[in-house]
Order: C-alpha cells, then sequence, then structure tokens
C-alpha cells in the first residue's frame, strides 16, 4: 500500500512538474520581455483572458475542456497534455532511484529531464534555447553532482572540464563551419546545452549524444531534402536532436556501444 502510495503522489508531482515545463515553454520564448516571467497567472495565447484556476489542472483540464480555451474556444496545443503525461511517466519510472536511497540523483535526474523536455519544444517550436533555463540548469548540475560525489573537489573539477568540453567542442565545429559555408553551423544555445550535459553526463557520453544528434540531424535533413521542404542551408533544430540523443544514450548507450565495438571496431 505505501508503494503504490507512492507511486501515485510521483505520478501526481510528474503532473505538476509537466505543466511547469509547459510554462517555461511558452514563457521562455515569449517575444516580449515582459511575459517572460514565470510568475504571474496564465493567460489564453489567443485571447489574452485569464486562464481560471479550475482550468490549470494538469491533463484533467485539458480533456474536460476538449483541449479548448473556455473564454474563446480556441484549440491548445497536444503539446500540454503529451508533456504533463511524459514528466509523470517519468518521474514514475526512476522510483527505483528512490528504493536504493539515491534522493538527490532522483532530483537531479527528473530536472534533466525536465530540461530536456523543455528545451526540446523551444526549439522545435521556436528555434529558441534559452538561457533562463540552460544557465539555471549548469548552476544547479554543478552543485548537485559535488554535493552527490565522495570527492567533492575533485567531481566539480571534472564537472567543469567536461563542460568546458562540451561548449568547446561545438565552438570549435562551429569555427570550422563559418569557414567552410560562411554561415553558421551551430548556435549558441546548442554550445550551452553541450555543456550542461557534459557536467551531468560526462564528456564520453556527451560526444555519444553529439554524434547520435548528428545522424539524427542528417537523417531529418535527407527527409526534408527529398520531400522537397527543405534546402542544405535550412536551420534544424539541433537542440531537439540533443535532447531526444541524450535520452537514448541515458537508456541505451551502453548496449549501442556494445554493437558498434562488434560489429565496427571488430
Amino acid at each position: 500500500m505505501t508503494a503504490l502510495f507512492v507511486k501515485c503522489f510521483l505520478f501526481t508531482i510528474g503532473l505538476c512538474l509537466g505543466s511547469f515545463c509547459n510554462v517555461l515553454i511558452h514563457r521562455s520564448t515569449a517575444e516580449n520581455a515582459s511575459n517572460r516571467s514565470i510568475w504571474g497567472r496564465s493567460r489564453c495565447p489567443h485571447c489574452g483572458d485569464f486562464i481560471r484556476y479550475r482550468d490549470l489542472i494538469p491533463l484533467l483540464s485539458f480533456w474536460l475542456l476538449r483541449g479548448q480555451c473556455r473564454s474563446c474556444r480556441h484549440p491548445f496545443s497536444h503539446r500540454y497534455w503529451i508533456v504533463e503525461l511524459f514528466l509523470a511517466f517519468a518521474c514514475l519510472g526512476m522510483y527505483p532511484l528512490l528504493l536504493w536511497g539515491e534522493t538527490l540523483n532522483y532530483v537531479m535526474w527528473v530536472v534533466v529531464v525536465m530540461g530536456l523536455v523543455t528545451l526540446f519544444f523551444t526549439d522545435l517550436e521556436k528555434g529558441l534555447l534559452p538561457d533562463t533555463v540552460q544557465m539555471p540548469l549548469f548552476l544547479f548540475l554543478i552543485i548537485g553532482t559535488t554535493w552527490a560525489a565522495p570527492h567533492s573537489f575533485s567531481s566539480l573539477l571534472s564537472g567543469l572540464m567536461a563542460g568546458v568540453m562540451g561548449w568547446g567542442f561545438i565552438w570549435v565545429l562551429n569555427q570550422i563551419y563559418v569557414i567552410w559555408r560562411h554561415q553558421e553551423g551551430f548556435g549558441g544555445g546548442d554550445a550551452k546545452m553541450m555543456a550542461w550535459m557534459g557536467v551531468f553526463f560526462g564528456w564520453r557520453s556527451m560526444l555519444g549524444i553529439f554524434f547520435l544528434a548528428a545522424l539524427l540531424g542528417t537523417i531529418w535533413g535527407l527527409i526534408l531534402k527529398i520531400q522537397k521542404r527543405g534546402t542544405w542551408d535550412t536551420q534544424l533544430p539541433f537542440g531537439s536532436f540533443l535532447a531526444v540523443s541524450a535520452g537514448v544514450i541515458a537508456l541505451w548507450g551502453e548496449f549501442l556501444w556494445r554493437i558498434y565495438l562488434a560489429n565496427v571496431i571488430s
């Protein structure tokens, strides 16, 4: 009974965190700087009317209102309930960490998943990887990984070095691309994203994340080219590919590495 209660609690917390991610996605990319604050009541993005408190219940309100604003009946994006449900299952799926006494690691993983989901959609929808999301993530992970490690100082140096490597890796590639194509291939947001992922995942996993993201981006670019929906100069949401790749490496990184060693190296 206790385990069931904890799982229900984590699922509910995940729904609430998913709702917060939706707030970050919407407000951190707002064109008007005055609308970027996470504080204050939510408004309908279409009519601007305040959303009633009873209409802010994660997942439930979306379905009761049939995905529409109560005031103007303008449909909301399905992204809202997808993000909420994804975070709920993510919080539930990482429950074993709590059983093993890894409370701090659980919190860090939840925050990382929130960051990846938020940045996936901000880059996909607006082509932005906002500093208001990334910089707090970087600082939180530096503190968290240092606190959780038995040798705090060495862990801090290791995390900072991995972060610098992640940022520097993207910067160098971007400079090469500028010389080759006379335009930027990566943005500053991509470099910052690689930096905090380097702190959390480590430089080995970071390289795997980058190369998988590059592969996904290449495949997507070819699809757009074949369908005549893009050209070789079409900008792709590389941050979104990084977010997906981070999830894949976190779940199946060891398995993919063994396949690579068995079929490519040998």
